[in-house]
């Protein structure tokens, strides 16, 4: 069987491919990828709830001439997970 393109369960969510999978996850805005001093995800283990999650394990040290790209940094961040969110809410609406 040819791999889907992207996950049936959470569509624009998960980032599995394997159409057996039963963990849906989303990594790909780590903080090592988008410069982001967070790191923020997705993930549903099973028929466990979804989560949104922040990781702030990165040092966020920055000099105080960086605040506002920081900040932008952030709001970037947290435009993702609203992004996120609402995307779990259509996934469901339409399971209800």
């Amino acid at each position: 069987m040819t791999p889907t393109t992207t996950c049936q369960a959470w569509p624009g969510l998960c980032d599995d491919t394997d159409p057996k999978h039963r963990e849906h996850t989303n990594h790909q805005l780590s903080g090592q990828k988008t410069g982001w001093p967070v790191s923020v995800g997705f993930v549903e283990l099973g028929d466990q709830e979804p989560l949104l999650y922040v990781d702030a394990g990165l040092a966020a040290d920055f000099a105080p001439e960086d605040a506002p790209k920081v900040a932008a940094q952030l709001r970037a961040a947290a435009d993702a997970i609203e992004q996120m969110q609402r995307r779990v809410a259509e996934v469901q609406a339409r399971r209800a």
